[in-house]
């Protein structure tokens, strides 16, 4: 997922919550893309990023992060995770059946 997450008091706390529990509702990694802090005042009034782009595994933890400059990040996945983590969670079993109204 990618965002240009606004910038101010909490923002990354929030930005990085939000993407971890992406990451655990899904049971499934998640790259979070946030757009850098631009590191200086800009012309535009469009709100700037806070960075911590991040990827967090099936269980919601931070596999790996970048800070607010602009960063490669790089994280190893373990293709287990994703079946234990539905194995633990019962996400996707307790999904509802839904059925199409005419």
């Amino acid at each position: 997922m990618c965002a240009s997450w606004g910038s101010g008091p909490g923002k990354l706390q929030q930005w990085t919550l939000l993407a971890r529990a992406r990451a655990l509702d899904s049971t499934s990694y998640i790259a979070a893309v946030g757009q850098a802090d631009p590191g200086r005042a800009l012309a535009s009034t469009a709100p700037t990023g806070v960075g911590g782009s991040l990827v967090a595994s099936p269980l919601g933890e931070v596999v790996a992060a970048a800070g607010a400059q602009p960063e490669l990040v790089v994280a190893d996945l373990e293709v287990d995770a994703v079946a234990a983590a539905r194995d633990t969670l019962a996400v996707l079993r307790n999904r509802a059946d839904f059925v199409r109204i005419n």
